[in-house]
């Protein structure tokens, strides 16, 4: 069966900028101009302050802004335009762990560099317009319907899936050059994915839940129970 959900292509081309912390005063002026008054084109804006520096995420009127104030010294522009685009559907009612296993996993078996942006509403990845074929032909392995915004409505379908048969409607990517591009992947698409990450457990702590397969398991109710409001027997 497949899943209930769609992603979505935004007709957006974003700029990331790093900043030095302390040059992020040369950037004032477009800053506040950009998130606090109304007299900006600039339709999506991030600012995310790090250890090492600050990042700022915007699209191209917003750059265009900025560009006065920018100082190649202390100032890091990439490269590529990054696309944003996002993941929408009856079955995202758990966030982050859908976007993990549909978006973020495939893309990093293929390799392929991503950005993300977590807001209010929504979860955000972002990638460069230069993998926008690999993109399209790692994701659809696994999403049933891709749209891409940027173009007509008629075309706005990328990719479709239905009974089994796969449908690519895109002028930008020809289907034919997918074998090669297929063979980036290093992964088992089947197989799934096994993730070692560091672990350091405090002598203190008496129960440490890493992770559980089946969200929906009986012991759930039991472990909160444990955790949280633990009795006398």
């Amino acid at each position: 069966m497949e899943p209930s959900i769609e992603l979505r292509i935004l007709n957006y081309r974003l700029k990331i900028i790093s900043v030095k912390k302390g040059s992020l005063y040369k950037l004032m002026f477009g800053i506040v101009k950009i998130a606090f008054s109304n007299k900006t084109k600039c339709s999506i804006f991030s600012f995310t302050e790090t250890n090492d520096d600050y990042s700022i995420v915007l699209d191209n009127y917003g750059f265009e802004e900025m560009r006065p104030y920018l100082d190649e010294t202390d100032m890091t522009l990439s490269q590529s335009d990054w696309i944003p685009m996002y993941l929408s559907g009856e079955d995202l009612q758990r966030g982050i762990s859908k976007i993990a296993k549909y978006l973020i996993l495939p893309l990093a078996d293929w390799k392929i560099s991503i950005m993300a942006i977590s807001m209010y509403q929504c979860d955000y990845i972002l990638i460069q317009e230069d993998d926008y074929e690999a993109v399209i032909e790692c994701l659809s392995i696994h999403i049933p319907k891709i749209y891409d915004e940027s173009l007509d409505l008629e075309n706005e379908i990328v990719f479709s899936k239905f009974n089994g048969k796969m449908h690519y409607n895109i002028k930008k990517f020809d289907h034919s050059s997918s074998c090669h591009l297929r063979k980036q992947s290093t992964v088992d698409e089947n197989k799934q994915l096994q993730i070692s990450l560091p672990l350091l457990i405090p002598d203190n702590i008496e129960y440490c839940i890493t992770g559980l397969y089946n969200m929906d398991t009986i012991i759930i109710p039991t472990l909160i129970d444990i955790m949280f409001y633990e009795t006398d027997n």
